[in-house]
């Protein structure tokens, strides 16, 4: 059965591939204190990035997301 994450409108967050940052920020603001909650001691990492990732990653912390993840995920063979 799949998870809906919900914003706190109560409206689901459709986060895909290939989505922009701000989104997929909205998605761990979300997510990270429902899981926490859930369990403390799990860990929250960003999707597996595709390299280079940086400007992603970069993006992420300005839209506010870099204090729901404890880490980043790389798929270091997805590119050239």
């Amino acid at each position: 059965m799949p998870v809906v994450v919900r914003d706190r409108s109560g409206a689901p967050i459709r986060v895909q591939y290939g989505a922009p940052a701000p989104q997929y920020a909205e998605l761990l603001m979300e997510f990270y204190p429902a899981v926490k909650r859930a369990d403390p001691t799990a860990e929250v990492a960003v999707g597996g990035l595709e390299r280079p990732s940086e400007a992603y990653l970069k993006a992420l912390y300005f839209s506010g997301a870099r204090p729901f993840f404890d880490a980043v995920a790389l798929h270091p063979y997805s590119a050239d």
